[in-house]
């Protein structure tokens, strides 16, 4: 979508009252994007406008009405060419002011879920706070029969690692190991910054992402660390990326992605490297 497009239909939104008159006096930051999963750059985005961590837990997306066809060529190259099928593409488009404060974020969040919702887009989510963050966790998706079911967030899983001194791309990796035995599903790890430092840890029955945290909490205080944890319809599999804020400056710390080819590799469908 071209600048002109967006313009356009920003002009469309405002006009049909999807987004308040009063917030249009104030600064706003609008973010309007178009991608296959929105969620993902607009949460991106508003992180940004925060300066503070925002999480994504993604839908693991079943029902053909939820998927469309994959059309890039270089996609196809990579799965040899056999048909495909990746999340429908949709376009978010919000604006919020410039409120910081938790009960501002959970309220801009909330509006950006609610948009999701009016335009129709595959499963359902919440906000949800642990950590000092925020957290959009996927709640709902289309089943085969075609009927909405609960989710029960993989994260929400508590993961037992035994005490070590270990790179934090290894704890990581333990960590993610822990919850596809618990869960019955497959996560694999991306980008992970401060990767190759060596930290001691263990966990003891806490839930994934509060292991997430304290790893972060602990190796570097001074830096939030949010992730998103995508679905990928291509390999049946969750793919979790991490990145330390703010999300604006490249990795310049030791961020990593593992090959394709290891055990925790990375579909090529789903760069980790895209903030």
């Amino acid at each position: 979508m071209d600048r002109c497009q967006s313009i356009v239909q920003l002009v469309l939104v405002i006009s049909a009252g999807l987004i308040p008159s009063a917030l249009l006096a104030q600064k706003q930051t609008i973010v309007n994007v178009t991608e296959h999963r929105p969620l993902w750059p607009a949460l991106d985005q508003m992180e940004q406008a925060f300066g503070s961590a925002v999480n994504y837990e993604d839908v693991p997306y079943e029902h053909p009405d939820d998927l469309e066809a994959v059309t890039d060529h270089r996609v196809r190259a990579y799965i040899g060419g056999r048909p495909s099928r990746v999340p429908r593409k949709g376009t978010l488009v919000v604006a919020f002011d410039d409120s910081t404060s938790e009960p501002a974020r959970v309220t801009h969040l909330n509006s950006l879920l609610a948009a999701y919702r009016q335009a129709g887009l595959p499963g359902d989510f919440r906000v949800e706070i642990a950590n000092g963050m925020l957290y959009v966790v996927g709640t709902k998706v289309k089943g085969g029969d075609g009927r909405l079911r609960d989710l029960i967030s993989p994260m929400s899983i508590r993961v037992e690692v035994p005490f070590g001194r270990r790179t934090v791309i290894e704890t990581v990796a333990l960590i993610a190991d822990a919850v596809s035995k618990a869960g019955g599903v497959r996560v694999l790890v991306g980008q992970v910054p401060f990767a190759a430092e060596v930290v001691s840890f263990e966990a003891r029955r806490e839930t994934a992402r509060d292991a997430i945290a304290r790893l972060f909490r602990e190796t570097h205080p001074e830096r939030q660390t949010s992730y998103r944890m995508l679905f990928d319809t291509l390999v049946s599999s969750y793919m979790l990326n991490l990145n330390a804020l703010p999300p604006n400056v490249p990795p310049t710390d030791g961020s990593v992605r593992v090959p394709p080819d290891q055990p925790n590799g990375v579909s090529k469908w789903l760069n980790p490297v895209r903030r």
